[in-house]
């Protein structure tokens, strides 16, 4: 029988959480019939096209594709296997003082930062929300958030981080900002 091969290959690497996707894909396509794909050895049930996507639970191992060849009195073929790893998430976990006794008019000082400091190999994205104005200095894509308030209330920040291979992860983290009571 003629030979299947499976895109990408022989190695894939693929983020925890799914995004983002990568899909198997079988080649040649014309002239083979009841495509079925295999993880590990035992057939993905419903895995019957010529694609196959990446994004479940346990998806690392070895994939290989099978089908029948038209061409070749219907013979089974099959693929030579691909191999599935999961690549390390990256870090997205904010630290900081949650409850912040301020005194005196606004704006408010709020400094959280990602565990572990700065790597050159992340993207960080912050976002903030609260009764006030959040104002980010020097702006919202360092490893850390230095800002100001412009009130007292609870602020809830989301930390987004990217790694150089489009992994994500996120934290979320909230911070109680309160007068100070006069004496």
């Amino acid at each position: 029988p003629r030979t299947l091969s499976i895109t990408p290959s022989p190695l894939v690497k693929i983020c925890p959480d799914c995004p983002p996707t990568v899909t198997l894909t079988a080649s040649p396509v014309t002239g083979f019939t009841n495509f079925q794909w295999y993880q590990n050895g035992v057939a993905i049930p419903l895995a019957t096209n010529t694609t196959y996507l990446l994004c479940n639970f346990n998806a690392s191992g070895t994939y290989y594709v099978t089908a029948d060849d038209t061409q070749n009195n219907s013979c089974k073929s099959k693929s030579a296997p691909v191999q599935v790893v999961y690549l390390p998430k990256p870090l997205a976990l904010i630290e900081g003082q949650s409850v912040q006794c301020v005194s005196g008019a606004s704006p408010y000082s709020i400094y959280v930062q990602n565990n572990g400091g700065p790597n050159p190999g992340y993207t960080y994205n912050w976002t903030a929300t609260g009764p006030g104005t959040v104002t980010f200095s020097p702006d919202n894509l360092q490893y850390y958030a230095n800002c100001t308030v412009s009130q007292v209330g609870t602020y809830q920040f989301i930390l987004n981080v990217t790694d150089s291979n489009g992994c994500r992860a996120s934290d979320t983290f909230c911070v109680y900002v309160y007068l100070s009571p006069t004496l």
